[in-house]
């Protein structure tokens, strides 16, 4: 008589079922103007599930309070999702809670497992999603034989990537006779948008072993900017100030967890602030803010944008940050628009860098280049 697994794997060869339906799980990054509230989220509580996830999992006995991020969390959108286990990656310095469902609520904070699919290491394909701007933001980077850790109290599930492919949206993903793992993020991974594709990472099991210890993580950093009094954040993100997002890249020597957690998100954030915070000087000609905010560069720098403003943009903000370990060297934005109500009226490619002193990030060149 055959076993449950034989009959299992006929059924499923026969019926063709489905594991998700679809890749139709909107996993990619939200609005560029929420970064910063989305990033302090993601870090504290998310970081936090991390810590309590590996308590359970070590055996350790519940703390009598929750920490602070859970508890303004509960007050401010309810009680944090449920983890059930930590998808551990040692390639690229991730450990991340795991949590079921993918609803915003779980993907803000987590990797989410599509309840549509089977539980990691179970027979069929489990789906884990996350966003690409914070957890899974670098997935392309695994290769065939990597190693994927999904840790629980009871064992940890060891897989080993086969393959990654990129798809679109709505891609029907078939359940497999044997356990695998999909991973699941919006492709390009850089993207500071939401995209019509998604990039998958193919896995399968290699091995069941006892609980493990998830690996470090890099700590999060936090970007300041010297504003010039008069000028504040508030008023320098894309909620207040409307552009077309791009892309972030890492060159240098970026350390593997530096790139896997959400400092790069930080350090973009803050860079994307700095060139709003320029944009506002030149139109409001503040030549104070100017000598403040730019010591060193001459106000002739912004003469086409003074006492103007931008019309349209011709290319979204670019932004790519140079980093050396686990510290960011310098961040170089560059984007193309036009110019409206001066006498230097026109089409220009801009080019903003600033460096990185410590945790703090000063304007060093911008650049305005007429374009026909």
């Amino acid at each position: 008589m055959a076993n449950w697994d034989d009959l299992w794997r006929e059924f499923v060869r026969r019926r063709g079922l489905y594991a998700a339906g679809g890749v139709m799980i909107a996993a990619g990054l939200v609005a560029l103007g929420q970064w910063a509230f989305f990033q302090w989220r993601s870090q504290t509580v998310g970081r936090a599930l991390v810590h309590q996830e590996a308590q359970r999992i070590a055996g350790a006995p519940a703390a009598s309070t929750a920490p602070a991020p859970a508890r303004w969390w509960n007050a401010a959108l309810g009680a944090p999702p449920t983890t059930t286990g930590i998808l551990d990656i040692p390639a690229l310095g991730l450990s991340a809670p795991v949590a079921e469902g993918v609803s915003d609520a779980v993907l803000n904070v987590a990797v989410g497992h599509l309840p549509t699919s089977v539980e990691p290491g179970q027979i069929g394909t489990s789906v884990l999603s996350a966003h690409n701007a914070t957890w899974f933001r670098n997935l392309n980077e695994l290769k065939p034989g990597a190693v994927i850790r999904y840790l629980t109290p009871e064992r940890t599930y060891v897989f080993r990537v086969t393959g990654t492919r990129t798809v679109h949206t709505g891609t029907t993903i078939y359940n497999s006779t044997d356990p695998t793992l999909i991973l699941e993020t919006c492709y390009p991974l850089n993207a500071l948008y939401l995209t019509p594709y998604r990039f998958l990472v193919d896995a399968d099991l290699a091995a069941v072993e006892p609980p493990q210890r998830p690996s470090p993580v890099a700590g999060p950093q936090t970007v300041r900017l010297d504003l010039p009094q008069g000028l504040s954040l508030s008023q320098l993100s894309l909620n207040a100030n409307s552009a077309p997002e791009g892309t972030l890249t890492e060159t240098g020597s970026p350390s593997p967890a530096f790139i896997q957690s959400d400092n790069p998100l930080a350090w973009a954030n803050a860079t994307t602030s700095l060139y709003f915070a320029v944009l506002r000087t030149a139109a409001e000609k503040r030549l104070d803010w100017w000598k403040a905010l730019a010591p060193g560069i001459p106000s002739s720098a912004v003469r086409p944008l003074w006492g103007g403003q931008v019309g349209t943009y011709w290319d979204p903000l670019d932004i790519s940050l140079t980093v050396a370990g686990d510290q960011v060297q310098s961040a170089t934005l560059t984007t193309a628009f036009s110019v409206l109500g001066t006498e230097g009226a026109g089409r220009y490619r801009v080019v903003m860098t600033a460096q990185a002193n410590g945790s703090s990030l000063t304007l060093k060149h911008w650049q305005m280049t007429p374009e026909p």
